[in-house]
């Protein structure tokens, strides 16, 4: 087997110049060497191939699969040399880079074997990755070297090697010793100081000589150049050091970091009765404390997408639930760029098909001014990302992919989504968009969440933004008696639109879905009402300032009381209200005798919530639960309601007590998990509500489930949402939860 040595080191501090003057040496002894060069800028090798840049491993992976003889660069003095090399500065991964040359290798091992007596690895020993420790792995170097200075920082970075050292011993790796660069033979200073302190020995020390300049100005070696010269005697014995195994087999003993610094810095260190914190801090600790306990500072907030460990048993409520009517949906001449592996593309897709918990999941795409299109009028193109991309970057691609949509076909606007790698990655997304933009000649809109749907303010503030030279061409005369309608268009609004029509009042619907010709409606109609939904908010500030319109926002239309009131402030806005209150009373007639038999049957029942402090903004707040008010619709149609309050958190009734008091509320307790099932199980109530799909915590308790999904606006909603609600209170889950307990 070959001798497989690894030189580390800090980058800058000379381990190239050391590495490469080794494997000459070794060459001019007769042994045939592969000299490796593990740095992403891909320059080990120029003191031996004399200034020539030779291909790199990641380079051939854009072009398809690396081939291990096509890589080799021969000196012709029985030296070979390989680059692993990387991306370019700020982009991909060069630790995945590494990983990758280091692939070919091992499929190559018997190559590798058989045709080099000595296998010489130079490795930038900034180890800030797993990609850069592989030397240490799987037996790929046997006989470490660490190059360091006089100088702290570079003793950081070997005592973080050191560290690796211990990590990976198992692979065969054995720490030489320390090979001093810029440092004269007489030693002393940090280096040696640092050498006691962690266990390794200094086996070599390379002095400041004017031969090294004068060599690397040459494109050659030291040891070729100037065989005697103070720096070629100093590798020479480093060589033999190796050859020797001077070094012993003793493992180092790293130190912690902080500590590290403290003693060579010559600052004052931490009290012996200290103890670290987990935020980096020191604090005393009395010699008769005994054992300590301690945890993290900073709140620790479990997401909370399911029941089942942890707080999680206590949780019914799901916060994308709430916060998904934030969404805008363009629906004209579209792509969608999903910048992300392919399979992360597959679950995108099925969360924006209706899958993900939410509501609303019927479009009104009949509606005028909807902005929605029976007919699906876009394009999804994916990235693809692979192991190319990762260790190189993908803007190259993004910008490729992008330029295929530019033509007479292309669509209004490209939204552009981004996956966990590219994060993962540290990629500037937004400057990748910028680059598909100037691609493309389209514009291009980022979006934080599945395809182009847009949760947050501030996305979608600069959503409008890029709509403005569109709409500012769009000139549209709005019809007598118009009101723009935001934030109910994902709704079955069929019977208000027929109210308002009734009232003589013209309605556009839009949001969350629209298009460029919704946008000039957007522009040209004076006054809107807007959805309640918190999530809506930013939109109104940008509504009554920018597009200088009239805005109101009345409770969403659920149940009699919400929806008349919903009618009258619509009709208000366009000098309607006499004709509105003539067509409610219309509709209402129609309504009013179901709604009282229905509500004569929802007097035997109760329906349950189970909230946390967090939860009862959605309980009693409208806005915070998509404008669906949950405990004034269920009070409404005649149910009584019951509040499974968790008892640690019962202050925060405090701020409700008005609601508890005008609703009725009745309100009971809970401390653990099991004293919630006892209570699920005993109380008396027909339904709970849940986010969850077939939350078996309400089905074992015997009791039927309510959602979201059951509500619906108007009158002809209010009913339907009670007769929903009725018929899972009439199903007969108890005797079901008795037989699954």
């Amino acid at each position: 087997m070959s001798e497989r040595i690894v030189v580390l080191g800090k980058g800058g501090i000379g381990k190239s110049t050391i590495a490469a003057n080794l494997s000459e040496l070794y060459a001019l002894g007769g042994r045939r060497v592969l000299h490796i060069g593990c740095d992403p800028k891909g320059d080990s090798a120029l003191l031996l191939t004399g200034g020539a840049g030779i291909p790199t491993v990641v380079e051939s992976l854009r072009a398809g699969a690396p081939v291990f003889e096509e890589l080799l660069f021969s000196t012709g003095r029985g030296i070979d040399c390989l680059e692993a090399g990387g991306p370019a500065p700020g982009e991909g991964c060069a630790g995945l880079g590494l990983l990758k040359t280091f692939e070919l290798l091992e499929a190559n091992k018997e190559k590798v074997d058989a045709g080099y007596d000595v296998v010489l690895f130079d490795v930038l020993g900034d180890i800030v990755c797993g990609g850069f420790a592989v030397p240490l792995r799987k037996g790929f170097g046997r006989k470490v070297l660490i190059v360091v200075s006089d100088d702290l920082m570079s003793l950081y970075a070997a005592n973080n090697i050191a560290r690796a050292m211990g990590t990976y011993s198992h692979g065969g790796a054995r720490l030489l010793g320390l090979v001093a660069n810029g440092v004269g033979a007489g030693g002393g200073g940090m280096v040696d100081r640092f050498a006691k302190l962690v266990n390794v020995k200094t086996i070599g020390y390379c002095p400041a000589d004017p031969a090294v300049r004068e060599a690397e100005g040459l494109g050659v070696t030291v040891v070729r150049a100037s065989p005697a010269s103070p720096f070629s005697r100093a590798v020479s014995g480093i060589k033999d050091a190796v050859d020797r195994d001077a070094g012993g087999n003793s493992l180092p003993k790293p130190l912690d970091g902080r500590m590290l610094f403290s003693i060579l810095s010559g600052r004052p260190r931490p009290s012996c009765n200290s103890v670290a914190g987990r935020n980096r801090t020191a604090s005393f600790r009395p010699a008769a404390a005994g054992k300590i306990k301690a945890r993290p500072a900073g709140i620790v907030s479990p997401a909370r997408r399911g029941p089942g460990s942890g707080a999680l048993w206590r949780g019914f409520f799901s916060p994308e639930t709430f916060s998904n009517t934030g969404l805008v949906r363009y629906s004209g001449r579209q792509a969608f760029l999903a910048h992300e592996d392919r399979e992360c593309a597959y679950n995108q897709e099925r969360m924006e098909e209706g899958e993900k918990l939410s509501f609303h999941r019927r479009p009104a795409a009949s509606l005028p001014g909807s902005g929605q299109r029976e007919e699906e009028v876009s394009s999804r193109i994916s990235t693809n990302l692979g192991t190319a991309e990762v260790i190189s970057g993908s803007g190259g691609k993004i910008k490729i992919l992008a330029g295929g949509i530019r033509g007479s076909g292309a669509p209004d606007y490209i939204f552009m989504t981004s996956g966990c790698v590219p994060y993962a990655m540290g990629e500037d997304v937004p400057s990748l968009a910028r680059a598909a933009q100037d691609s493309s000649g389209v514009p291009v809109v980022v979006s934080s969440t599945c395809l182009n749907s847009c949760s947050l303010p501030g996305e979608l503030l600069s959503f409008f933004r890029a709509f403005a030279l569109q709409t500012g061409k769009i000139k549209r005369r709005p019809a007598p008696g118009s009101v723009l309608l935001l934030g109910y268009g994902g709704m079955p609004a069929e019977e208000l639109d027929g109210i308002l029509s009734a009232a003589g009042v013209r309605a556009y619907w839009m949001l969350p879905e629209y298009d460029t010709d919704s946008l000039g409606v957007l522009r040209s109609v004076g006054s809107a009402i807007l959805s309640d939904a918190f999530a809506y908010d930013f939109l109104e500030g940008v509504l009554s300032g920018s597009y200088k319109k009239k805005i109101k926002r009345p409770p969403s239309p659920y149940g009699f009381a919400s929806t008349a009131a919903w009618v009258m402030a619509a009709a208000s806005l366009c000098g309607r209200e006499k004709a509105a209150g003539k067509a409610l009373r219309g509709f209402l007639a129609g309504h009013a005798g179901a709604w009282k038999g229905l509500k004569a049957r929802a007097a035997s029942h109760r329906v349950a919530f189970v909230a946390g402090a967090g939860d009862l903004e959605r309980v009693f707040i409208p806005s915070k639960s998509a404008g669906v008010p949950l405990t004034g619709f269920i009070g409404e149609a005649g149910f009584g309601i019951d509040l499974l309050m968790f008892a640690p958190e019962k202050k925060s009734l405090e701020r409700f007590k008005g609601s508890l008091a005008g609703g009725g509320i009745r309100v009971d307790f809970f401390e653990t998990e099991k004293d919630l099932r006892r209570k699920l199980s005993s109380g008396k109530f027909s339904c709970v509500w849940s986010d969850f799909l077939c939350d078996y915590r309400i089905s074992d308790a015997g009791k039927a489930q309510i959602s979201m999904d059951m509500f619906r606006p108007g009158f002809a909603g209010a009913c339907g949402t009670l007769e929903s609600i009725l018929a899972v209170c009439e199903a007969g889950f108890a005797g079901y939860g008795k037989k699954r307990i």
